[in-house]
């Protein structure tokens, strides 16, 4: 099920955007990012 929402985050983040998303989006998409890292 986890795999799932993943994809499911990433599918929303590619449907909104009007342009190829870059790596740093598909990770906040997944939540991959924290405040430290940004």
């Amino acid at each position: 099920m986890d795999e799932i929402a993943l994809y499911a985050e990433v599918l929303t983040a590619v449907a909104i955007s009007e342009r190829r998303l870059t790596l740093d989006e598909l990770d906040d998409a997944l939540g991959l990012r924290t405040s430290a890292s940004r």
